[in-house]
């Protein structure tokens, strides 16, 4: 009970020396920020995700050219096909935070690349290098062209990718200087 006055104060302190058991290291800051970022940002990528398997699903039941469908029965540019893939490095990611598996940190990293950014960074390139023909033009729901979805679409999934490999390369230099400690 010295802490309630009924005691004396054990010498050599004055009570102010409890800053240095409170200190966290930056690493562990940095870390548990871009954990929490990085969730958000999985999160972002499969609900774009869901919008883009949505928009093939509502285009390929409301079209009625049965040519079209014959030449791309997915509807929408293969390109966005591929980066469906990168679901599969969002998934190792997201386990990968439970435990700091750092192994599929970094397959997330190269998965952003390879099956992220390609893939989307293709896609744009092919809408803006193709000519599309307004009378010809997929409509969604009757209202706003593919071409234009698609591009929402790569645009946002630019986005997440960056902020999910901004996040990735944060917890991956936190995780190896801890294991180098």
């Amino acid at each position: 009970m010295a802490s309630r006055g009924v005691g004396k104060r054990p010498e050599g302190t004055d009570g102010s020396d409890f800053k240095s058991r409170t200190v966290i290291a930056d690493r562990y800051l940095a870390s548990a920020k871009a954990k929490t970022r990085l969730k958000y940002f999985i999160f972002g990528h499969y609900l774009l995700h869901l919008a883009t398997v949505s928009v093939m699903m509502i285009c390929r039941h409301s079209l009625k050219d049965q040519k079209f469908l014959a030449n791309n029965p997915f509807v929408i540019s293969p390109w966005l096909l591929v980066w469906l893939g990168s679901s599969v490095p969002c998934g190792l990611a997201y386990v990968s935070l439970a435990r700091n598996r750092l192994s599929f940190i970094i397959v997330y990293i190269w998965g952003s690349i390879f099956l992220g950014f390609c893939p989307l960074a293709v896609a744009m390139v092919t809408l803006f290098n193709t000519e599309h023909d307004v009378n010809k033009l997929v409509m969604i729901l009757d209202t706003a062209p593919l071409p234009i979805v698609e591009l929402f679409i790569c645009i946002f999934g630019f986005f997440v990718q960056l902020g999910g490999f901004i996040n990735a390369k944060v917890l991956r230099d936190a995780w190896m200087t801890r294991k180098e400690s």
